[in-house]
C-alpha cells in the first residue's frame, strides 16, 4: 500500500497540477468490482471502478446525453475481463505496487449555448514506475448523441488561419513571446498541433493535451482557451459557432491573484485599451519586514524605455529603468551583467509592511499584436531571498511570472 501511495502522490503532484477542471460539480455515484490472484508470499489485486453524477436535477436534454455517456462508459469499462489480465502474471512478474487499477471518472463538463462536454477522466496502473492518465472531452448539441468535431467548427472556414490563430493564442495564454519556440513551454518539438481534446465553454474553445502527448510525463496535463473573438473571419459560415463567434467580445483584461514565499500576495491586472496600449495595475504586499524589497518589472519585448509610461506608485522610494546594455545584476553568477531588454524596477528600503501599488500604461511595439510583461517581487535582509515561486527564470536568473495579453489597433 506504501508503494502505491508513493507513486500516486508523484503522479498527482506532476499530471494533475494543470488539469481543466469542471463547470458542474455534482453528486457522485461509484461502482467497482475487484479480483485478485494470490501466491505464496504476496498477491495481485486488479480493481475496476467508475465514478459518475446523479443526473436527478438536470434539464432532461443534458441528463439524456450524460446518461449515455454513462451507460456507453459502463459497458467499455466492466467489458473488461480482470481474470484475463492477471492469468498470465506471476511473482516474478509483480514491479511496484501489487495493487492494479483501471478508473474512470465521468463529469458534467460544461454546458454552453445549448451545446453539453463530458469529461471522462481515466487513470491505470499494471505494473511499473507510476500510473497512466488521460482525459476525454466529448461535446454533443442539444439532446443528440452525435459527436461534435473539429470539422463542424472550423467547417467552411480556413483551417490553417485556424491553426495560426490557434498557436498565437497558445502562446500568449502560455506566457510564450511570439518569436519564442513551444520548445521552450516544454513541447517535444517546435511544431503546433491542435488537441482534438476540445470542450465549448463561456470563455471559448478549450483544448486539454494529456501527458506524453505534446510534452514529457513530468510536465503533466495542458490546456488553453482559445477565446471566440480571435475566430472571427477565420471560421465558415456554416459552423455550430458561428452565432456565438459574431456575438463575443474582445478580451480586456487579464488578471493575476498569487501568495508570495514568506507569506504576502500579488495582485497584476493588464487591461488592453485602444491603439495597442496596455494599462498594468499592480498591487503588494507583504506580511514581514525587510531592510529591501525591490518589485521588478521585465518587458521582453523592449529596449528602451520609449513607450512606457509610470502613472503612478505609492509605497515605493523609486522606480528606474535600465535599458538593454545597462548593468544589472544576475542572480546565477553573482555578478553585474549586460541587460537584455528593459528592465523597470521599484525600491523600498526598510520596508514595513505597507501596501505597495502602481499603475503604468504601455503601447505595444508596432511588430506584435500581443504585449507581455514580467513580474518579481525580491527581498532582502542578509541575504536576497526571490519572493516570486515560479518555474519561469528572467534574464537575470530569477524566478518571474510572465503574462501576455493581445494588444489591438
Amino acid at each position: 500500500m506504501m508503494r502505491l501511495l508513493i507513486i500516486l502522490i508523484g503522479f498527482y503532484s506532476l499530471s494533475f497540477a494543470e488539469m481543466p477542471q469542471s463547470a458542474y460539480k455534482l453528486k457522485q455515484k461509484e461502482i467497482s468490482k475487484t479480483n485478485c490472484k494470490h501466491f505464496t508470499k504476496d498477491s495481485i489485486c486488479y480493481t475496476v471502478s467508475l465514478k459518475y453524477p446523479s443526473t436527478d436535477i438536470l434539464r432532461d436534454d443534458i441528463k439524456k446525453v450524460v446518461k449515455y455517456n454513462i451507460d456507453t462508459t459502463k459497458k467499455e469499462l466492466f467489458s473488461e475481463d480482470s481474470n484475463k489480465i492477471l492469468k498470465d502474471i506471476t511473482e516474478n512478474d509483480l514491479f511496484g505496487s501489487s495493487e492494479w487499477f483501471n478508473e474512470a471518472s465521468l463529469e458534467l463538463f460544461d454546458y454552453f449555448h445549448n451545446f453539453t462536454t463530458i469529461a471522462i477522466f481515466q487513470y491505470n496502473y499494471t505494473g511499473g514506475a507510476h500510473p497512466n492518465s488521460w482525459l476525454n472531452l466529448y461535446v454533443y448539441k442539444y439532446s443528440s448523441n452525435r459527436l461534435i468535431t473539429l470539422q463542424d467548427i472550423i467547417s467552411s472556414g480556413n483551417k490553417e488561419d485556424f491553426l495560426n490563430i490557434a498557436e498565437k493564442t497558445y502562446k500568449i495564454y502560455r506566457g510564450l513571446l511570439p518569436n519564442e519556440p513551444l520548445t521552450k513551454d516544454d513541447w517535444f518539438e517546435n511544431s503546433f498541433e491542435l488537441s482534438k481534446n476540445f470542450a465549448i465553454t463561456e470563455k471559448g474553445l478549450l483544448f486539454s493535451y494529456s501527458p506524453y502527448e505534446i510534452k514529457p510525463y513530468v510536465s503533466g496535463y495542458t490546456y488553453f482557451i482559445l477565446p471566440y473573438y480571435m475566430l472571427k473571419g477565420v471560421i465558415g459560415k456554416d459552423s455550430i459557432i458561428y452565432d456565438i463567434v459574431q456575438n463575443s467580445n474582445y478580451l480586456k483584461t487579464k488578471e493575476l491573484n498569487i501568495a508570495l514565499q514568506d507569506s504576502g500576495e500579488l495582485k497584476a491586472k493588464l487591461t488592453a485599451l485602444k491603439h495597442k496600449e496596455v494599462r498594468l495595475d499592480i498591487d503588494l504586499s507583504l506580511y514581514n519586514s525587510y531592510r529591501y524589497i525591490w518589485f521588478s518589472i521585465g518587458l521582453p519585448q523592449f529596449s528602451s524605455g520609449r513607450g512606457v509610461s509610470i502613472l503612478s506608485y505609492k509605497g515605493l522610494d523609486k522606480f528606474s529603468l535600465y535599458p538593454a546594455g545597462s548593468r544589472i545584476y544576475n542572480n546565477n553568477t553573482h555578478r553585474a551583467m549586460r541587460a537584455k531588454y528593459l528592465l523597470i524596477e521599484g525600491e523600498k528600503r526598510r520596508y514595513n509592511m505597507n501596501d505597495i501599488s502602481a499603475k503604468f500604461l504601455i503601447k505595444a511595439p508596432k511588430y506584435t499584436d500581443s504585449l507581455c510583461i514580467e513580474l518579481r517581487v525580491t527581498a532582502k535582509d542578509r541575504r536576497v531571498v526571490e519572493l516570486t515561486d515560479s518555474g519561469f527564470e528572467d534574464q537575470q536568473g530569477f524566478r518571474s511570472i510572465r503574462l501576455c495579453i493581445p494588444a489591438y489597433e
